[in-house]
């Protein structure tokens, strides 16, 4: 009798288990390309170009908007106009293994977005412009930078992708 009454608490006790964590998604099983799709499709972008984590010179293109170390992105993605003369339009996204490390994702990012802004100030003020209005932010171990011409629905759309995947 013991052991029908064991067998069935252990298996009540599984069943709970898993029905607890199945509201919860990991961070780095979201899909950063799905993602990326979302936050284009929040507004009006240009000709986007592409690069990210899943690259070949992946490192080399995360040196190109942050100088933090490698090792500690777990995935990232960047999204930029292809003609940059007359669009600043960039969606930068980081994902870091430790979310300790986010705070200095975060800053290399605003780091970024400053020295872009100095360099569109000398040939495209307009556009410099534009870019003092990007935002930064960070969410979990997520940091991000949105350049376009709607910040606000873009971040929503990061923020509800995020959500529902959780």
């Amino acid at each position: 009798m013991k052991k029908p009454i064991a067998l069935l608490l252990c298996t009540f006790m599984v069943v709970v288990f898993f029905a607890a964590c199945g509201g919860t998604t990991p961070v780095d099983s979201v899909s950063l390309f799905d993602l990326k799709e979302t936050m284009l499709n929040a507004t009006t972008f240009g000709d986007m170009a592409y690069v990210s984590s899943e690259d070949q010179d992946a490192k080399t293109y995360l040196e190109t908007v942050s100088s933090l170390a490698y090792e500690k992105v777990d995935g990232f993605f960047i999204s930029y106009a292809r003609d940059g003369k007359g669009n600043a339009d960039e969606i930068v996204v980081l994902r870091v293994k430790n979310p300790a490390d986010t705070a200095e994702a975060l800053q290399t990012l605003q780091m970024h977005l400053k020295t872009r802004q100095s360099l569109y100030a000398t040939y495209d003020p307009a556009q410099s412009q534009k870019i003092g209005q990007g935002i930064t932010f960070q969410r979990g171990a997520y940091a991000v930078l949105i350049v376009s011409n709607d910040n606000g629905a873009v971040k929503q759309a990061f923020e509800s992708f995020l959500e529902e995947a959780a």
